[in-house]
């Protein structure tokens, strides 16, 4: 297949079958689209690199340079990153660039800047980020980057942002693949509306108490339901149900 276009590219990422291919596509999208560079992180809540089959780390095959992967991971900048941060709460792709971007630089936290600092200094001036929600309340992200301070990433955006939102979640499917992770192989968990509803509240740091006071039922009753629900999702603590529960999106937003 020829691949002079992104959706030929597309076409290739959905029949890849290795992790390197996918970074091989990614890389070829970011030629087309004026965007070489690009950067890959499968769970933005840990340090540990992304790698291949073989144990590779993937951002060697992306290009980076060695010590600029072990400066980012031994300042813990996938933490602290202002990228990172916005992938938490974002869901579509969005740009950053020097000058003027979906963030205001001053109300960066110092240490967020120093990230900011340090991309500039590797020669990255901006880049389309691409959040990607994963199973089990896994965020991750594609980013394809800009080596050029007189480049415009906005337009870049507007014309590739669901073309690279499609290869980003491809590639995260071989991420996953060469990780070995796999669904959890559980029986079907069905709260009812009411254990839902009493561990939500619980979530949002209500105590028994006051669950029952919102709800109109009494404390017990209330703590009857979250101790069923812990049950079904073989919890130990009420602690460990709320957290289970949201990472497999059974209750909604609890902040």
């Amino acid at each position: 297949m020829a691949l002079n276009d992104v959706e030929s590219c597309l076409d290739a990422l959905e029949a890849a079958g290795r992790v390197t291919d996918g970074v091989a596509l990614l890389r070829r999208i970011g030629e087309l689209i004026g965007l070489p560079l690009v950067a890959a992180l499968d769970d933005i809540s840990t340090t540990v690199p992304l790698t291949d089959e073989e144990g590779n780390r993937l951002a060697e095959l992306f290009g980076w340079e060695s010590a600029a992967i072990d400066e980012w991971v031994d300042q813990n900048f996938t933490l602290i990153s202002p990228t990172t941060h916005a992938c938490r709460f974002h869901h579509l792709p969005f740009f950053w660039q020097e000058g003027g971007s979906w963030f205001q630089e001053g109300a960066l936290e110092p240490i967020q800047r120093k990230v900011l600092e340090w991309n500039v200094a590797q020669g990255v001036h901006g880049a389309v980020v691409v959040p990607t929600h994963l199973s089990r309340g896994r965020v991750g992200s594609v980013s394809w980057l800009n080596r050029d301070p007189e480049l415009d990433v906005e337009p870049i955006w507007r014309a590739h942002r669901r073309a690279l939102l499609v290869a980003s979640l491809e590639f995260m499917r071989l991420a996953d693949e060469a990780r070995g992770i796999q669904p959890p192989e559980t029986a079907f968990i069905y709260l009812t509306s009411r254990e839902i509803e009493c561990l939500t509240w619980a979530g949002r740091g209500k105590t028994d108490q006051e669950t029952g006071t919102i709800l109109g039922i009494s404390p017990s009753t209330a703590r009857f339901h979250i101790e069923n629900a812990a049950q079904k999702l073989n919890a130990v603590t009420r602690t460990q149900a709320v957290a289970k529960a949201a990472q497999l999106g059974i209750i909604g937003p609890i902040f």
